[in-house]
């Protein structure tokens, strides 16, 4: 038998072959079955804790979507001026896009890091278009999915158009020997502008009055509509007018009888 920091014994086998039989060394205690589960799960622990690091930190993987951005219209000012049309709606639109990439990156940025933009500088000719939505993320980051591909923008030829102002009373009372003059508008015409197919039906601006009862000379004011030769009323978000409110001038007239008397 040889000793060192184990004990060595040699046996024979049935054969009589030498076999050498390994004994812990003397004061040495075995490791107990506890231990063993101990660092077994000590070791699952750690790794959860490595994968759920890589999984919310450095996964290339994570999505977030961010809600509300605000669609851009680029380049109105080329579409004015090489085809003339002007944009009349389209603005105000917003989408939701999800961004994927390592999530240390994504929770840096918030939705105005992200472009989303429209380019109407293909719009050739008047009317209601389909323009795609263009989305650019930032720096390390790509797109997933947008909440819808394009958006409606209506163009048409931007015109002017100067027409009269006119004055109309819906109701009023008055004694019976009052006269109502001829209403006087602060001013005689106003400029209307906006898409051109809208521009064409309308006539003139006219001011409706509710004076309840009128007994002497008085002003009113009223808001300005737009109105076509069939004196309907043209109603086009799209058209702007040099002036939205207008004051008149009421005169009211008395009539007196008198007596003629006549000198020789």
């Amino acid at each position: 038998r040889q000793k060192s920091s184990r004990q060595a014994v040699v046996r024979m086998n049935k054969n009589n072959a030498p076999v050498t039989v390994i004994r812990p060394e003397e004061g040495s205690t075995p490791m107990k079955r506890g231990h063993a589960w101990g660092a077994k799960i000590v070791c699952l622990l750690l790794a959860f804790i490595i994968w759920l690091y890589v999984m919310q930190v450095d996964s290339p993987k994570h999505e977030e979507v961010f809600h509300s951005i605000p669609v851009e219209l680029t380049n109105t000012q080329v579409l004015d001026g090489e085809s003339g049309l002007s944009v009349y709606s389209g603005y105000g639109n917003t989408v939701d896009v999800t961004i994927i990439g390592k999530k240390s990156l994504i929770d840096k940025i918030s939705g105005g890091d992200i472009h989303v933009y429209a380019d109407v500088s293909q719009i050739e000719t008047a009317g209601s278009h389909a323009v795609p939505i263009h989305v650019e993320a930032p720096a390390g980051l790509t797109v997933g999915t947008v909440s819808q591909n394009a958006i409606s923008v209506y163009c048409d030829a931007r015109a002017s158009k100067v027409v009269d102002v006119e004055a109309k009373i819906s109701s009023f009372t008055m004694a019976s020997n009052l006269e109502m003059g001829l209403l006087i508008p602060e001013y005689d015409t106003i400029v209307v502008t906006g898409p051109k197919s809208a521009l064409d039906k309308v006539e003139y601006a006219q001011v409706v009055l509710e004076l309840g009862n009128v007994q002497a000379s008085m002003t009113a004011s009223g808001k300005l509509v737009l109105m076509d030769e069939s004196g309907f009323r043209v109603d086009d978000r799209y058209l702007k007018m040099s002036n939205t409110y207008v004051t008149v001038e009421v005169p009211v007239f008395s009539y007196k009888t008198l007596p003629l008397k006549v000198e020789y």
